[in-house]
């Protein structure tokens, strides 16, 4: 959470030495949709294929942003979601562990606005880190069951559907996607295989002052 934040701060930073921006804060609610199990091995118990998948849940959010002019800009990403992990074995769910996840990232911005002004869409592209914790990175008895290799660099994009409600205000629907390897370690278990993994962050935000931050026309 304190990298979360530290990379905020810098946006922030960085806006404030820049001429000629329109900022904008949108906090946003949502869900967490993990497309990935985090590990997939083989049960020493029974033999069984094992799988540890983490859970949609409720997310929440919030994006601050800088304009530099009607359709570049910079904008910092941050979520935060309580998804859960389980573990099936064989295929049968054996237990379920209370875990959380945030991510956070800084990004370029483009917006493609309507002939009306009154809607616009922003793809945005760029990196940040994935946070994972609770009690599936602690285990049972820390620090000798604790992971390590809990925070990793991730890949980051989003598009969002951007809209007028009033003089002040926008609407704002996005679909962000992390991309990152999940990989832990233990004192007593080892490593776990390498993963590939794919995380959606779907939610709804209001963000404004419209007229500043907005599609053209205002």
């Amino acid at each position: 959470m304190k990298r979360a934040l530290v990379l905020l701060a810098l946006l922030a930073t960085a806006a404030g030495s820049l001429p000629a921006q329109s900022v904008y804060l949108t906090p946003r609610i949502g869900a967490y949709v993990p497309l990935k199990n985090l590990l997939e091995s083989t049960d020493p118990g029974s033999g069984l294929f094992r799988e540890d998948k983490a859970t949609t849940k409720f997310d929440v959010g919030g994006r601050l942003g800088v304009w530099f002019g009607n359709s570049f800009g910079f904008e910092g990403v941050v979520d935060y979601s309580k998804s859960a992990v389980q573990t099936f074995i064989g295929g049968f769910r054996q237990q379920n562990l209370s875990s959380h996840i945030v991510a956070a990232s800084i990004r370029p911005m483009f917006r493609i606005s309507s002939p009306s002004g009154n809607v616009a869409l922003i793809l945005s592209a760029g990196g940040g880190l994935v946070d994972r914790g609770g009690d599936y990175i602690n285990g049972s008895a820390p620090p000798a069951t604790q992971f390590t290799g809990r925070t990793d660099p991730a890949g980051a994009a989003g598009l969002a559907l951007v809209f007028k409600i009033s003089r002040h205000i926008a609407g704002r629907i996005d679909v962000d996607g992390y991309t990152y390897t999940a990989q832990y370690a233990s004192t007593g278990a080892g490593s776990t295989s390498a993963l590939r993994q794919y995380d959606l962050f779907i939610t709804f935000g209001l963000t404004g002052p419209f007229r500043r931050y907005g599609v053209p026309g205002e």
